[in-house]
């Protein structure tokens, strides 16, 4: 089992990928990131997950990966707890992931294919803020990436 530190408290090192990197980042307002990656031999393939903490509580998680059939990584799964939607986190723990994939596997973070809703609206202000794009996939599914 995973053990905390004075850096990673036990409450966010049990929510972390074994066996991975893990980097954290003080946010301006307070909030820490905490990120894990974990990485293929060959660096080809990757999962992460990215967690918010504000006052020793996980107020959110992102998680994302590749496969060997796809290289181009996606956001697995998203939550912020309720009193910390619409103040930025989602889209703040989204740049850090874009930022990983990009120096990691030299290729920006994009939506699955398949959406709830609430992501899909996520990505539309994105794009509406310049910092995504809409585009189809050579299968002919709408999606969106990060620029």
């Amino acid at each position: 089992g995973s053990r905390g530190t004075e850096k990673y408290p036990s409450f966010v090192a049990e929510k972390l990928l074994s066996k991975s990197e893990i980097f954290s980042v003080q946010q301006p307002d307070g909030v820490t990131s905490f990120i894990s990656i974990w990485s293929s031999e060959d660096g080809k393939q990757m999962y992460g997950r990215v967690l918010d903490v504000v006052d020793d509580e996980i107020v959110g998680a992102t998680s994302f990966m590749n496969s060997e059939y796809d290289p181009n990584p996606v956001i697995g799964s998203t939550r912020t707890d309720p009193e910390f939607q619409r103040k930025g986190f989602a889209i703040r723990r989204t740049a850090l992931i874009n930022q990983v994939c990009k120096s990691r596997l030299g290729l920006p973070l994009r939506a699955s294919i398949v959406r709830t809703a609430d992501a899909e609206a996520f990505w539309q202000r994105l794009v509406k803020e310049g910092v995504a794009k809409e585009m189809t996939t050579p299968n002919g599914h709408k999606t969106y990436t990060l620029l």
